[in-house]
């Protein structure tokens, strides 16, 4: 391994791990093919010596013991997760469901296809495993014996006809989005198509319950493999598996008594203390009370040009591309909503033990990577921040997600997910040569590739293309608008160009608009010189509206409905209260933290009538955003729900609608104080 590190250094390439995966940096337009050859060959030996010397981790020193046969198995903590948020609708288990497919690029024998994938099932237990209570009630796995495997069930031979390979994809999207039921024998479906030009397609769909992104690379390599040796009546060469799912579940369980686990559990419980902060971006969507999983995909191109500094800067910066990545989007998450803590989660592979390298299961993990933003540092101090975080949360890694979150004891919010609601990947660097751009693709303009189904509300990822990043976020419909996104892209492209520009200049003052846009900006929040009748202000045609219908329903609630006379006479009680007991005067911000009912269109109307300013703020804004807003604006009073959701730093006054407002107090008659 020595001597191929000294020939990349040589050739002047830089070789690191970002997690489990090879990360290479390197300044010429493209690595020499057979060197990339070699480091293919060389992955897991380069892994294994960069673990060695570079990381304090043992877990790849203790062997993971099979454990003894039985009736049923104890879950994963990842598997308890999912099987959780299974049971609370079928939408959100088939948000899970894993599919993909491979065009096979000559004529198959199917008898031997699916031969091999028999033999796959039965190398494999975790895929013919399934989940449900046992006499203690108590969910497990139970393992399925290979006789009593009905391949015919799993294994769907559709290569009789000719298919278009357009009918094909409807066929996969539509299998794509068919639940699983847990508690069946195999969570596997494979199907085969024939295609023009006798060509195949190999379609399979797994759940995560059961599987990760690289459990489905095994998954192909093993069928390939037992069927190029049924073909060729030779052994297959595949290494053995000591071990099976069941065994890394129960020696994980097992870890939770060691030093090394007390460890990360404290550091973890640590980096996690207080109040999780949550990104509210932008949106004119009113988050769902439950989460769903309506999404869309976008993606961009990050050009060569732009791509090439990156991987320079990291470089230089003793970092990795995944790191800047990372950092730049700090970055931006806090010019958008100008909190400084934030979290943002990646995934790991989770097999650093050489004995999962060939395992198919559900081993991936999640970090949540938690910064402090200063927006006067520059990008270069907060890229040395973010890094040293990295690193830490990567030391503590083996700590499974699942249980950091059982540990904070979390109140359970239905409309999120715990701890971090946006996650952020970069695909292996290592086999990039392999990733060609079509030709005839837009490089330049954010494509919109269409409906999917979304776990998170920000999924972003980053994958290489030849000299490219192509750059996708897929987000939940339900919580942010095309619109948003489609600008997020472009304006996470236009930071990091700024950054990368002028990496020293602090974060308040970088650039992210662009020149149109500062352009727009300008115009429209310079005009700001309107004069109105007092007859067409808001409160005169509300008082004209009073005159004409005074009995009609002025506002609908599940409760009560309330007139124009009585909403007029609400309003103008609540507005002598803010003159009287607030000394509120013209001009005067007052803030509103209401819940959408009645009350808020009483108090805007009140506001107004007292002759100042309604500065609406969403419940759910985090507070580190809503001193900000109400600090800027210099907000005399907030009118709330209760004072109990303020701020204690607040200096303002505060008015709590369902307490400190008795209507009776101020019964006058005046229409307008």
């Amino acid at each position: 391994m020595v001597h191929l590190i000294q020939k990349l250094e040589k050739n002047n390439i830089s070789i690191s791990l970002n997690g489990d995966d090879l990360e290479l940096s390197f300044d010429q337009p493209q690595i020499d093919p057979n060197l990339i050859e070699e480091i293919r060959t060389h992955k897991q030996d380069l892994v294994a010596f960069l673990k060695k010397y570079t990381s304090n981790t043992k877990a790849d020193t203790v062997t993971i013991p099979a454990i003894p046969e039985a009736e049923s198995y104890r879950l994963s903590d990842a598997q308890k997760r999912l099987w959780v948020v299974s049971q609370f609708d079928e939408e959100a288990s088939t948000a899970y469901n894993m599919p993909n497919y491979i065009v096979l690029e000559e004529a198959y024998n199917i008898s031997m296809l699916k031969k091999a994938v028999l033999a796959v099932i039965e190398r494999h237990e975790i895929l013919r495993t399934y989940f449900k209570e046992d006499a203690q009630k108590e969910i497990k796995q139970w393992i399925t014996p290979v006789s009593a495997i009905e391949i015919d069930r799993i294994f769907i031979d559709r290569s009789q006809e000719e298919h278009s390979l357009e009918y094909v994809q409807d066929l996969v999207d539509q299998d794509s989005f068919k639940a699983f039921n847990l508690e069946e024998s195999s969570l596997l479906r494979i199907h085969v198509y024939r295609i023009p030009d006798n060509k195949f397609v190999l379609y399979y769909n797994m759940h995560h319950i059961i599987s990760d992104g690289w459990s489905m690379e095994v998954l192909t390599k093993d069928i390939m493999t037992f069927y190029e040796a049924f073909k060729s009546h030779t052994t297959p060469t595949l290494p053995s598996l000591p071990i099976q799912y069941k065994d890394y579940a129960a020696w994980q369980l097992a870890q939770q008594e060691t030093p090394a686990f007390q460890d990360s559990k404290n550091y973890w419980l640590t980096q996690l203390s207080g109040n999780i902060p949550v990104v509210n971006l932008p949106t004119t969507k009113k988050r769902p009370q439950v989460m769903t999983y309506n999404g869309r995909s976008m993606n961009v191109f990050i050009m060569e040009e732009l791509t090439k500094e990156l991987r320079k800067f990291s470089k230089e910066n003793g970092g990795s591309l995944f790191m800047s990545l990372l950092a730049i989007w700090n970055v931006l998450f806090y010019r958008y909503t100008n909190q400084k803590d934030i979290i943002i989660g990646t995934g790991i592979a989770g097999r650093d033990h050489a004995d999962l390298e060939e395992q198919i299961g559900f081993y991936v993990n999640s970090l949540a990577l938690r910064n402090q933003i200063n927006p006067e540092d520059s990008f270069e101090t907060i890229f040395h921040q973010i890094k040293e975080t990295t690193l830490q949360a990567y030391a503590h890694k083996m700590y499974p997600f699942d249980r950091i979150v059982e540990d904070l004891k979390l109140e359970r919010n239905t409309s999120r997910n715990p701890v971090f609601d946006i996650i952020l990947s970069l695909q292996n660097i290592g086999d990039r040569s392999e990733r060609k751009i079509v030709q005839g693709i837009d490089l330049e303009n954010v494509v919109d590739i269409g409906p999917c189904m979304s776990k998170f509300d920000m999924a972003i990822s980053f994958e290489e293309m030849e000299d490219t990043l192509l750059f996708s976020i897929t987000f939940r419909t339900d919580v942010y608008e095309n619109e948003m996104i489609e600008k997020l892209l472009y304006h996470y492209k236009n930071l990091a160009k700024e950054i990368i520009a002028q990496p020293s200049k602090s974060i308040a003052s970088l650039k992210y608009l662009s020149k149109d846009e500062e352009q727009k900006f300008i115009k429209t929040y310079n005009n700001t010189d309107v004069i109105y009748e007092e007859s067409e202000t808001l409160v005169g045609l509300f008082q004209k509206q009073c005159a004409i219908s005074p009995n009609a329903i002025a506002i609908q609630t599940p409760t009560k409905n309330y007139t124009y006379t009585e909403l007029d006479t609400l309003s103008n009680q609540l507005a002598n209260c803010l003159v009287e007991k607030y000394q509120v005067q013209a001009n005067s911000v007052i803030a509103l933290k209401l819940d959408t009912n009645e009350w808020l269109l009483i108090a805007m109307l009140a506001v107004l009538k007292a002759k100042a300013i309604y500065l609406p703020i969403d419940i759910q804004t985090a507070k580190e955003r809503e001193a900000f807003i109400l600090k800027d604006a210099n907000a005399q009073l907030i009118i709330c729900t209760s004072a109990e959701t303020i701020d204690s730093n607040f200096e303002g006054k505060k008015l709590a609608i369902n307490v400190d407002f008795e209507a009776a107090q101020y019964n006058k008659t005046i229409a307008n104080p």
